[in-house]
């Protein structure tokens, strides 16, 4: 799985109150942030339908689909106006990439609403994919 681990942990020093040398005390408190490709996916699909298309556009890396004035335009992804995440799965794992397939349906009511499989391959430690879509029928 394609992991981002953040970790933060603080022990007691020598100013805490209760701190003995002789029985050192190691508290740890992890605060962990856990990405995957998965997630970066559905982030991208629930950003389109909120209509945050910026934000949605930092997640990209398709030169295909341009920078963010071609990607938010009209004729692309920004008359989308809402999601629905219909199925979502990691289909390949390796150490430096992934695929992740997603069954989204898009109202779109300048071009169309409909419902599209996804493949998103991603590399390993980037919150960007490149997307290869097929509408389905």
């Amino acid at each position: 799985m394609i992991l981002l681990l953040i970790v933060f942990s603080s022990c007691k020093n020598n100013q805490d109150e209760d701190y003995d040398s002789d029985d050192y005390e190691y508290n740890q408190e992890e605060e962990v942030e856990v990405v995957t490709a998965q997630s970066v996916v559905t982030d991208f699909i629930y950003l389109l339908g909120e209509q945050r298309y910026y934000d949605a556009h930092q997640l990209t890396d398709n030169p295909n689909w341009g920078d963010y004035s071609k990607f938010s335009s009209k004729s692309a992804f920004g008359s989308i106006t809402e999601t629905q995440l219909k199925d979502i799965k990691t289909v390949t794992e390796g150490s430096f990439s992934a695929t992740v397939y997603a069954e989204v349906y898009y109202k779109d009511p300048v071009n169309g609403s409909n419902t599209f499989k996804h493949g998103f391959s991603q590399k390993r430690n980037i919150r960007k994919f490149r997307n290869n879509t097929k509408p389905l029928t």
